[in-house]
């Protein structure tokens, strides 16, 4: 829906108009907006293609003056990360750190943080804290031995696997980000 709004508003600041007229920076940013894919409309294939040759090769993010109309702005913003932001509610649970969902001790999970270090497994994403508990947890050696772990408990937990590329592109539309593209 955010999406179909950024379309409009950038149709409505006169931006359709200009991506027509072969404005490659307008053109990427109208294409990353559909809410169906960068590439889902013909004419957005080409452009979004050398948009992401343009990246490979270090050259910067095309500008779109006319996205910067009176009437709202929007740009685009490149970064790294193999995950994405965890869901609204939510935050990344701190590297190291455990965490349980409700009262249930046989499904624990460790904490990698955002993420931005690198693939190495999920991230964990938690709600709101509700507790504490111990959870015997393997020390790691061949002895068997289990050492005792403060965890937290939690009323949501939400594991995040790495997405599919680490670089991806935001759409942000009136300080609000309104699409991530993976490339």
């Amino acid at each position: 829906m955010k999406s179909l709004a950024l379309a409009m508003l950038l149709a409505s600041s006169g931006l359709a108009t200009i991506a027509n007229a072969d404005d490659y920076g307008c053109k990427v940013l109208l294409c990353l907006a559909n809410p169906n894919g960068p590439k889902a409309v013909s004419e957005c294939v080409d452009p979004i293609n050398r948009l992401y040759d343009d990246l490979r090769h270090g050259r910067g993010f095309p500008r779109c003056d006319m996205a910067n109309a009176p009437s709202g702005k929007a740009y685009a913003t490149t970064g790294t990360n193999w995950f994405n932001d965890c869901p609204t509610g939510t935050g990344a649970l701190a590297p190291g750190a455990y965490a349980v969902q409700g009262g249930d001790r046989t499904q624990y999970y460790q904490g990698i943080g955002t993420g931005e270090g690198g693939v190495g497994g999920q991230k964990v994403c938690v709600g709101n804290r509700t507790g504490f508990t111990q959870v015997a947890i393997s020390s790691g050696s061949d002895n068997g031995s289990y050492n005792n772990v403060d965890v937290g408990i939690y009323d949501r937990v939400v594991v995040l696997n790495p997405a599919s590329s680490p670089n991806y592109i935001d759409v942000i539309v009136n300080g609000t980000r309104s699409t991530r593209v993976r490339w």
